[in-house]
């Protein structure tokens, strides 16, 4: 908003609670029991502090207390963000001289034509302040819920003042000294890898922007999250408590490596001249393309090019090497002790400790089955419909007649008629491919043909043994 709404006078705005209300805004104190307030509290200004619970509720008076002083803060931080002031009449609106509750602003109207020209901007504003309200009691008052990845805001959909706005709140939880250090967070879609950003750690850069412009240093490290990098020698020191020192960390000054924009930074190479004089090169700009196998890095990754100079390569740097620790196992070691090559034929584990490792008890082990056991495994004998009957019925009356049937053996006659016709049809047949496949059909077994030469066997043998009897 370009019109600035009220005189630019926060201090009369007080962090305060709807009630108990006491008309003198500037000397109220809210009245809180500390035997029953939990030791741990956020303290804002003006020296209100507001109790909360990490694992436990609020009692319900208590928190809806602190639910509308949450809404008062939202207000106040919405305006210190759009750069605006309080009126006393939207400061007794929010306070309530009659004790009524937290009002809302666009409702009650209070914005009026002669202080806001486009209704727009009344919404914004008060949108505004409902996000922020319910960003406070998220992140306050309901502390001890516990949230999913898909219940939670997404901020970075947020337009850019409202996404300040929330990035101003994170930096409330971080040390003074660490207040604006850290740039703005970009999203994910637009994050790059170091190959894809064409800068790594190792790599020498160029400083081209800022206090420490004309600069060559090493990269130390390069973040995806801001699209900026650490630069050795580039830094500021940081008052650390005792609390959060690193190893090896001796005083409570630190030297933290400053962030510096990609787009700040140029990359530099080395050419070295014929008489083994070493000059810095600062690429514009580089290109990424032919990717190749690395065996430093244990990758796949492109190489870099200076841009518009396809034959100029920069090379990547030799990765630092991996220092073992004392806790570190060897390669070797690890294969040995932890991999077993497992078969078939063997087991990887020992005999004597299958009893230990499975139930030697276990009814599943057991040669004999219980008659439940059984039922579970048979299953019940469904009913039949009336279509499977009349299938059953009919082929067990064809298997009684095939029973009945009497195979003859043929006569010499009938096998000579036979065989004079096939040879006849065998004479005229003059393509080789088709005698040769009906040589390969007759050499093969026909199961129901042979079947029927065994019945007519069997019944030929019988009579024979009939007639030899008699």
């Amino acid at each position: 908003m370009t019109q600035s709404l009220i005189p630019n006078n926060l201090k009369e705005f007080k962090y305060i609670f709807q009630y108990p209300i006491n008309s003198n805004i500037d000397n109220f104190k809210p009245s809180i029991d500390n035997s029953k307030v939990p030791q741990k509290s956020v303290r804002f200004k003006d020296d209100v502090e507001i109790a909360y619970y990490k694992t436990q509720r609020f009692p319900t008076l208590r928190r809806s207390m602190i639910s509308r002083n949450l809404y008062h803060e939202s207000v106040k931080d919405v305006c210190t963000t759009l750069n605006l002031s309080i009126t006393p009449d939207i400061r007794d609106s929010l306070c309530g001289k009659e004790r009524k509750k937290a009002c809302n602003w666009y409702q009650k109207k209070i914005f009026t034509k002669d202080k806001v020209k486009n209704i727009r901007e009344k919404k914004n504003f008060y949108v505004l302040i409902n996000r922020n309200r319910i960003h406070l009691q998220q992140s306050l008052i309901m502390s001890w819920v516990r949230t999913k990845s898909r219940f939670q805001r997404n901020i970075e959909n947020y337009k850019p003042n409202i996404k300040k706005h929330f990035d101003l709140q994170n930096e409330k939880g971080l040390l003074p000294t660490f207040r604006g250090t850290f740039p703005e967070t970009i999203s994910k879609s637009k994050r790059k890898t170091p190959f894809q950003a064409g800068i790594i750690e190792g790599d020498m850069a160029y400083v081209t922007k800022g206090p420490h412009k004309g600069k060559i240093a090493q990269v130390l490290q390069y973040s995806s999250e801001f699209n900026a990098v650490s630069l050795s020698g580039i830094s500021s020191k940081k008052l650390i408590p005792k609390t959060f020192w690193g190893e090896g960390q001796t005083s409570h000054v630190f030297d933290y490596p400053d962030y510096i924009p990609r787009e700040n930074v140029r990359v530099v190479g080395k050419e070295r001249d014929e008489n083994g004089d070493i000059s810095y090169i600062v690429a514009e700009d580089v290109d990424m393309r032919d990717s190749y196998y690395d065996d430093r890095y244990k990758k796949f990754i492109p190489r870099r090019f200076i841009k518009h100079h396809s034959k100029i390569e920069i090379p990547w740097p030799t990765p630092a090497e991996e220092t073992d620790g004392e806790l570190s196992t060897a390669p070797n070691v690890a294969m040995e002790k932890t991999y077993e090559f497992q078969s078939i034929a063997r087991s990887g584990t020992p005999k004597a400790a299958l009893s230990q490792l499975r139930n030697p008890f276990s009814k599943y082990k057991k040669k004999k089955l219980s008659g439940f056991q059984v039922a579970k495994l048979n299953g019940p004998e469904m009913p039949l419909t009336i279509e499977q009957k009349i299938w059953v019925a009919k082929s067990e009356a064809q298997a009684a007649e095939n029973a009945k049937r009497v195979y003859q053996p043929l006569s010499d006659e009938v096998q000579e008629f036979i065989g004079s016709k096939m040879a006849d049809h065998m004479n005229k047949i003059e393509s080789p491919a088709l005698r040769y496949h009906l040589e390969v059909l007759a050499s093969k077994k026909d199961y129901s043909f042979a079947q029927t030469m065994e019945k007519i066997e069997k019944k030929s043998s019988e009579t024979t043994s009939e007639t030899t009897t008699l």
